[in-house]
Parts: C-alpha cells; sequence; structure tokens
C-alpha cells in the first residue's frame, strides 16, 4: 500500500476513536446557505441546555456539549449500546464574510440552530 493509503486510514481511525483513543461523540450537523445567512442545526438529543456551549473563532463555529449517562448507576448490562455519552467538540468552518456579533442560537427538542448572518457586502457579491 502507499503511504496516501495509511495516512487516510490513520486519519479516518482518529475520526472514529478520537485523539485519545475513546470513541468520539460527533452529532450529525447541516450546514446550508441561504442569501442573507448561513444555518447550522446540530443534533443533541440528549444534551441538557446547560452543557452546550456556542463560540466562534477564526472564522470557525464551535459547539461543545456533555451528554451524560442517565443510567449509569444501574445494576444491569448493556445489550445494546449505540448512544454515545461524555463530552463532544463539533467544529464546523464557515466560509464567507459574515456577521460573528449578530449570531443567533437555539436549541429546541434537541436540535440546536444557529443563524449567522452573512456581512452587508456579502449580500451585495450574490
Amino acid at each position: 500500500m502507499s503511504e496516501d493509503i495509511w495516512e487516510e486510514l490513520e486519519e479516518l481511525w482518529s475520526f472514529v476513536v478520537g485523539e485519545r483513543g475513546e470513541f468520539s461523540i460527533r452529532p450529525p450537523a447541516n450546514v446550508y446557505e441561504e442569501r442573507d445567512r448561513f444555518v447550522v442545526q446540530v443534533a443533541m438529543a440528549g444534551v441538557p441546555e446547560e452543557k452546550i456551549v456556542v463560540d466562534f473563532r477564526d472564522g470557525t463555529l464551535v459547539v461543545k456539549g456533555n451528554r451524560k449517562d442517565t443510567n449509569a448507576s444501574h445494576e444491569g448490562k448493556y445489550h445494546t449500546l449505540e448512544i454515545p455519552f461524555g463530552t463532544f467538540e463539533r467544529r464546523i468552518p464557515i466560509k464567507g464574510d459574515v456577521k460573528w456579533e449578530e449570531i443567533s442560537v437555539e436549541y429546541k427538542d434537541g436540535l440546536l440552530e444557529v443563524i449567522i448572518p452573512k456581512s452587508i457586502e456579502a449580500n451585495r457579491e450574490e
């Protein structure tokens, strides 16, 4: 195999298990662009609103959260464990000239929605 294949496999593995070898949580996201804004939706069912942090750094939307295992104290054993628990951080690059200071965030029914308005200059270009 070529070195490129090994690098791709290593990147894929770190995507699956995370930097520290733990299985990572990567909530699914939709990002779409409208004439005057970007809309980012992140599925975060089971994450309490007070455990969600939204930040904006260097043209990147950063969403952090923590989903606790509500059954951690049970005495039985799992037969199926598909819902990941623990902390996560999702980074979503936003390409374009936007008004970071006017971003709005709403969390409802397990869906985080972030509205990122485009700047006036970006609107004129379209």
